[in-house]
């Protein structure tokens, strides 16, 4: 009979590996949830014809966006005129649209 503590030794590296499997994998879909909006947003500013697009940070709930929309963030990029503009874009659940 193997004594528990070789047990241990033999399947710990393998419980502890995966752990950290799951644990990564859990991390990275809470980062691509997260780091979609402000993708999308940057998108949506480049379709009007903006460039050099930066998001800057969410904007605050009143700032700029109807208090029901699901996302709004701030910007500043190059607009279509090339000159340098700073704004908010905001989306509702559907879609985006700049205020």
């Amino acid at each position: 009979m193997v004594p528990k503590e070789e047990d241990f030794e033999k399947y710990a590296p393998r419980f502890f590996s995966l752990f950290l499997i799951v644990a990564v994998f859990s991390i990275s879909l809470m980062m691509k949830r997260e780091l979609t909006p402000g993708f999308e947003a940057t998108q949506y500013l480049e379709t009007q014809g903006y460039s050099s697009v930066r998001i800057l940070q969410q904007a605050a709930k009143y700032h700029g966006c109807r208090p029901s929309d699901s996302y709004r963030f701030l910007f500043n990029a190059t607009s279509p005129q090339g000159t340098g503009s700073e704004g908010v874009v905001c989306f509702t659940g559907e879609s985006w649209y700049e205020e």
